[in-house]
């Protein structure tokens, strides 16, 4: 019970006998609550003893506060072994994905500055087609050499060239969704089986006044030319001087095929000089088609050069003396090697565009 609280006399009526009684039992809840703390003098009140009780709790809760964020700080100023291994370890995770997530790292130079240094990541597709451009040609010479020790034929190299390219048109035929992708590669196709025919005709034979040849050379050119002109349109913005070239290609294309027919005597004049005129004129035409239009250099620059590259070897070996022999045979592989490395980056373009 608190000291300095009065006590009924022996004269007390029952009503502050009880009063009394209710204070003493208040009293001695709030002593109990008070145990442990700071106590009061002897003459405190009980409101005085309360609220001392109160204080100190108070205290007590701000002391334990204060405890918890010393063990804190104490355990991050100085931990002891096992949380050094523990933080080494929290530390080299962090600096791992910090290492995968940031392409740029601070380079230190030799003057003490520091500058960024990006890291560069090669795209799978410029892997597969610098192999398959150094493994092509590697494969070509060597071919070229098993044709001339006379191990098999010239022209069962150049169909299996062809037979790839056929193989690279039915691909972007089936992933495109571009109407002009999809008739240049029926006009690829086309070209790629005429031209099959015309080395397993090669095998043979034939007269030299046969027009077969001149039959299949005409197809041959047209149908290149028409799978590079939905080629080059397609993702290639049409400017002023396309429409310009495209109407120069018609009427030069056609004059000059009339001209070739009319200069003959009439006696040699036959359909055969026209289509020889026509095939000569769409392999022009192929090669003018890329390489003289700003527009397809600046929209698909790769493609422009490698499909130019075919058309431009066969008239190079149409008019000098290269076209015999093993030159003739390495050349020809190259050329065609240009369309399937073309092929090849526009169907890698058409992948990404799905």
């Amino acid at each position: 019970m608190a000291d300095g609280v009065s006590q009924p006399g022996p004269g007390a009526t029952a009503r502050e006998i009880l009063r009394s009684a209710q204070d003493d039992k208040r009293f001695a809840q709030d002593d109990t609550m008070a145990e442990g703390v700071t106590q009061s003098g002897p003459g405190a009140t009980a409101r005085e003893i309360l609220r001392f009780a109160q204080d100190d709790k108070r205290s007590a809760q701000d002391d334990k506060r204060f405890a918890q964020d010393d063990t804190m700080a104490e355990g991050v100023t100085q931990p002891g072994i096992g949380a050094t291994e523990v933080a080494d370890e929290t530390t080299s995770r962090l600096d791992e994905e910090d290492t995968g997530k940031t392409p740029q790292q601070a380079a230190t130079s030799a003057d003490g500055s520091t500058t960024p240094s990006t890291v560069i990541w090669t795209p799978g597709f410029m892997v597969i087609f610098a192999l398959t451009l150094t493994m092509g040609l590697s494969a070509e010479s060597v071919l070229t050499q098993g044709w001339t020790s006379h191990y098999y034929a010239g022209q069962w190299v150049l169909m299996g060239h062809v037979a790839v390219i056929f193989s690279c048109f039915i691909a972007i035929m089936i992933v495109t969704r571009s109407w002009w992708l999809r008739v240049g590669t029926i006009f690829g196709c086309t070209w790629a089986i005429f031209t099959g025919i015309n080395l397993v005709v090669s095998f043979y034979q034939l007269d030299p006044g046969s027009p077969i040849p001149a039959y299949l050379n005409a197809i041959i050119s047209c149908a290149l030319l028409g799978a590079y002109i939905c080629l080059s349109t397609e993702h290639t913005p049409l400017t002023a001087w396309d429409s310009w070239f495209f109407r120069f290609a018609l009427i030069i294309g056609t004059s000059g095929v009339l001209l070739s027919y009319f200069i003959k005597p009439p006696v040699v004049r036959s359909v055969s000089i026209i289509e020889s005129a026509a095939a000569a004129a769409a392999v022009v035409f192929c090669v003018l088609v890329w390489w003289l239009r700003p527009s397809c250099w600046k929209a698909q620059p790769g493609p422009t050069f490698l499909f130019g590259v075919m058309p431009a070897f066969i008239l190079l070996l149409s008019v000098t003396s290269l076209g015999r022999g093993a030159t003739n045979l390495y050349l020809s592989q190259v050329a065609l090697l240009s369309v399937i490395l073309g092929t090849m980056r526009i169907l890698q373009g058409e992948l990404k565009r799905r």
